[in-house]
């Protein structure tokens, strides 16, 4: 039985994820897998690269999200500069011929974190695939996975850089992925929307969020959202984190905390090899990471033992200088637990011409402790990442679309969440330009199209075809036994049938030896005959001398 089938098995109950396995694995239709936060995005983006028959490569829009994802960062795969391109900008740079290779045999290009793809980034793709692959289709004609949230977090722009902004205003409809002139041009592809929800099992606060993302919210959700305004509770010691819209408040928070603490402050030094960090890149945490018994720490990779995962808050009980040891919740009480360093590897792809297959080439390496201070983080690091208790900083008002959501979407209940100040509907808004064209996209819905049914029906005619070879095989193999004894028994018969010419020939051989010696006896009975004659000796003697030879010559012939 193939992984996919595997994999349907194991998201039996959840149809939309098999809906996505489906037209990955089966098509070659693009794909938008897009759903709500905590619905297990990033999960199936892991299982499906460990189980798709497909060969593929995983790009992303940052540094530290293709590290999440073990693939590359756009701008270094197409070696885009940092700046904005225009719809038919004619800087896009030719790929190296090993990059065009690797182009031509993958079938699947998988853009993780697409709600952070700009617009004319995700335009610069589309060229360089048509111009690099001699293709007047649409991304070259790759089927595309695009996953990502696009009522999360917005792209990036920096407002201050005005002719990019100008550019950008100027040229395309919007900001986001989606006015890329190829979507304009009736680009052909289905959605998914993930609608099981793993991070939350509180209805309510399922529901609460759901319109939040939504921009549905009336003043009964409201007053039910503000009951988390200024709840008592202190920060460390329920494992509390702060997520704030700006890098400046975080800043200040953590090293006021960290100030606070009379323990000595102890420096750990990061190990940069290679061609780890390229300009617009990050590290996962600090090169000098700086951190005192008792310092609250947040885990920025998962562990491999499963003892803590990306998000994990702890707070550090003991330094060593080759390790720490860091406190974690573990049930209802804590527990202690051992924190090596860990090693990052940055890679490249590049195609095996001999195994024809997809590798990851390293080219620099990042080793450091796995922790950051975390007494906060902003909302937007915060994206992807799962608490049991935050503390939401808004600021003087949310300035991004989807901002509110992802701070309160990144916890695990209602009860979990403290409000800094109380939240106003200015501080809950989606972009219209989303709205209008999720609402235009209905068509190209997996569930609102006869897609899906007709890929059911291929497969469940794969599952037959794989029961009949199946069948076929073990007939196969008892056939296979029952040659394999039979050729055994004609050895078997031929070694017995070698055995008999053997003992035949040597018959023969001690035959014509006994012929000899009886002809010889006979010409000796002779010669003593006609000596007898000779000297005319009794009749008695001569007729006993020739029963005498006879009786020799009697034994020789069948004893010998």
């Amino acid at each position: 039985m193939n992984t996919i089938t595997n994999l349907l098995r194991a998201y039996s109950n959840n149809l939309k994820a098999q809906d996505a396995i489906r037209l990955i694995e089966h098509t070659s239709s693009s794909v938008f897998l897009t759903g709500k936060a905590g619905t297990g995005k990033s999960t199936l983006l892991t299982y499906l690269t460990q189980s798709l028959s497909k060969k593929h490569i995983i790009l992303a829009p940052t540094e530290l999200a293709a590290l999440r994802v073990g693939g590359e960062n756009i701008h270094s795969f197409f070696g885009y500069e940092w700046r904005a391109y225009l719809p038919n900008d004619e800087g896009i740079p030719p790929l190296p011929a090993t990059t065009i290779q690797l182009l031509e045999e993958i079938e699947l290009i998988i853009i993780d974190e697409i709600s952070m793809v700009r617009c004319d980034l995700m335009n610069a793709i589309d060229l360089s695939l048509r111009a690099n692959l001699k293709s007047d289709l649409p991304f070259g004609g790759k089927q595309l996975l695009m996953i990502g949230d696009l009522y999360q977090l917005p792209p990036i722009i920096d407002e201050r850089d005005k002719e990019t902004v100008n550019l950008l205003r100027t040229h395309y409809t919007s900001r986001y992925f989606f006015s890329a002139k190829a979507f304009e041009n009736n680009y052909q592809y289905q959605i998914v929307e993930l609608s099981k929800v793993y991070r939350q099992k509180d209805k309510k606060f399922i529901s609460l969020l759901n319109a939040i993302r939504v921009n549905h919210m009336d003043q009964q959700h409201l007053n039910l959202l503000n009951e988390r305004f200024d709840v008592k509770g202190g920060l460390a010691s329920n494992f509390k984190i702060t997520l704030a819209s700006t890098n400046a408040v975080i800043k200040q928070l953590n090293e006021e905390n960290l100030a606070e603490i009379e323990a000595p402050l102890v420096t750990f030094h990061a190990e940069e090899l290679g061609n780890f960090a390229n300009v617009g890149s990050a590290y996962p945490t600090e090169k000098e990471l700086k951190l005192k018994v008792g310092a609250q720490v947040m885990f920025v990779k998962d562990d491999e033992e499963q003892q803590w995962v990306n998000g994990t808050i702890g707070k550090v009980s003991e330094v060593f200088e080759d390790r720490l040891l860091v406190e974690i919740k573990a049930g209802k009480g804590t527990e202690i637990i051992t924190v090596p360093h860990y090693t990052w590897h940055k890679y490249v792809y590049q195609w095996n011409h001999e195994t024809e297959t997809v590798e990851k080439k390293p080219v620099g390496s990042f080793t450091q402790l796995p922790v950051k201070l975390a007494w906060g983080i902003t909302i937007h690091k915060s994206q992807g990442q799962t608490f049991d208790h935050v503390i939401i900083n808004l600021g003087r008002k949310a300035f991004a679309t989807g901002q509110t959501y992802v701070a309160l979407s990144r916890c695990t209940s209602f009860k979990g969440i403290t409000l800094k100040r109380p939240v106003s509907p200015e501080d809950i808004f989606v972009d219209k330009r989303i709205t209008k064209f999720l609402e235009a996209q209905k068509q190209y819905r997996a569930d609102k199209n006869s897609y899906i049914t007709m890929l059911e029906h291929t497969e469940r005619s794969i599952q037959q075809q794989h029961l009949i070879i199946s069948s076929l095989e073990e007939k196969s193999i008892r056939s296979q036994d029952e040659m394999q004894k039979l050729v055994h028994n004609l050895v078997e018969q031929s070694k017995k049938a070698a055995w008999l010419s053997t003992d035949l020939e040597a018959a023969k051989n001690n035959l014509k030896e006994n012929e000899l010696k009886l002809g010889q006896a006979l010409s000796d009975l002779a010669e003593k005959e006609t000596e007898l004659s000779t000297l005319g000796g009794s009749k008695t003697i001569y007729q006993i001398a020739v029963i005498l030879l006879a009786v020799i010559c009697f034994w020789l012939f069948f004893f010998s």
